[in-house]
């Protein structure tokens, strides 16, 4: 009898535990939720107050959907905020819609893209390097060893790995 009740009083005592430790966890996701929310909510605020974006807002919107890996939006925000202003930022914005369609393997979308930042930034690293990598990827080989060509005439430092040539 007093095995059972020592058992059964272990097995609560580890039951709690347990349950603590995974309410902290929870608890602690649901925080990072809310908070996230909230400020995501504020900025659109902002934004709706303004009926503008600036570069502050476009920044905070942007790491919240992209801290959540919710590319789609990170295009949504980029699109709607081209609408608005057209002015406003367009090497940055257009190299965000070009790596968001590159992550998602919308290659062709990408390649749009990652030529409006070179046509704005002919010496862009990240966007030299990805075209390279989307027009090897799509098969298109002379193109590829083009852009990266045009990636190393900027940077000879860098080394590109052996399978791209």
């Amino acid at each position: 009898m007093i095995n059972n009740t020592r058992f059964f009083r272990f097995y609560l005592i580890a039951l709690i535990t347990f349950l603590l430790y995974f309410s902290f966890f929870v608890l602690k996701e649901i925080s990072l939720l809310l908070i996230n929310h909230l400020r995501i909510m504020s900025l659109l605020q902002a934004i709706d107050e303004k009926n503008a974006i600036t570069k502050n807002i476009f920044d905070n919107l942007l790491e919240s959907y992209l801290i959540k890996r919710n590319l789609f939006l990170v295009v949504a925000l980029c699109e709607f905020t081209l609408k608005l202003d057209r002015s406003l930022f367009n090497n940055f914005i257009y190299s965000y819609l070009a790596y968001c369609y590159y992550q998602t393997s919308l290659y062709n979308c990408a390649e749009y893209y990652y030529k409006k930042v070179i046509s704005l930034s002919p010496n862009n690293f990240d966007a030299l390097l990805n075209l390279g990598k989307i027009y090897y990827y799509l098969g298109y080989l002379e193109k590829s060893k083009k852009s990266f060509k045009l990636l190393l005439k900027y940077y000879p430092d860098f080394k590109l790995p052996d399978n791209y040539f």
